[in-house]
């Protein structure tokens, strides 16, 4: 297993340099006030790197994270980052192994001081200190079940729709479909410890519904 950024940047104690895991204050507005992730303050355009072999989960965008990539490990453990540079060039199920870049750092998303990798990792499905998970081998403690206080109002509870196995979440003026359970999944995670509220189970609908959600929210 290895770091997901080349040559981590350190302080001058030998711990990583960036904002861990754990509560801090939150940097910019939108931020958390628990981080449930390791940044890698590192330059733009740093390759992103997957921390071991794995299956490509999803691929997304939310407002605050920018573009995400997460991967799954055959132990079930996951791993992802966000804020990266453009749209990783991955689906689904792509198979990736233990240094491939799977995107680059940037700065997208509005939770963002500037280029930096915020890097998570989840066993059972709980955030754990992704410094410790890769360099100790060992997990800090769960995440609490609500790690994250919004810092401002919060946004309307999303539309989440289901029509065969593709899953549609629609807001007000966007939208994204996932081709499946599993990937959905992963971006439900992300929003659920970003806004600190769960998501409803998606309701199923018929084919007209959906391509009428869809054109109302585009």
């Amino acid at each position: 297993m290895r770091h997901p950024v080349p040559s981590p940047p350190r302080k001058p104690s030998g711990e990583l340099a960036g904002s861990g895991f754990g509560p801090r204050e939150a940097p910019t507005e939108g931020a958390s006030t628990f981080h449930a992730a390791q940044d890698y303050p590192v330059g733009a355009g740093t390759p992103f790197l997957a921390i071991a072999d794995a299956v490509v989960q999803s691929v997304f965008w939310t407002d605050k994270g920018g573009w995400w990539i997460t991967c799954r490990r055959p132990n079930g453990d996951t791993f992802g980052g966000c804020h990266l540079r453009e749209k990783p060039a991955f689906k689904p199920g792509a198979v990736v192994k233990e240094g491939r870049t799977i995107g680059h750092v940037g700065s997208t998303g509005s939770a963002t001081t500037g280029p930096h990798l915020h890097f998570t990792v989840r066993v059972n499905g709980v955030a754990v200190d992704p410094a410790a998970y890769i360099e100790r081998g060992a997990l800090s403690a769960p995440a609490p079940s609500n790690p994250t206080t919004p810092n401002k109002e919060d946004e309307e509870m999303p539309l989440i729709i289901q029509y065969g196995k593709t899953i549609t979440v629609a807001g007000g003026g966007w939208k994204h479909s996932f081709p499946s359970r599993e990937s959905y999944d992963a971006w439900r995670g992300v929003w659920e410890e970003q806004h600190g509220q769960k998501l409803p189970e998606p309701k199923t609908v018929s084919a007209f519904t959906r391509k009428a959600i869809i054109r109302a929210a585009s």
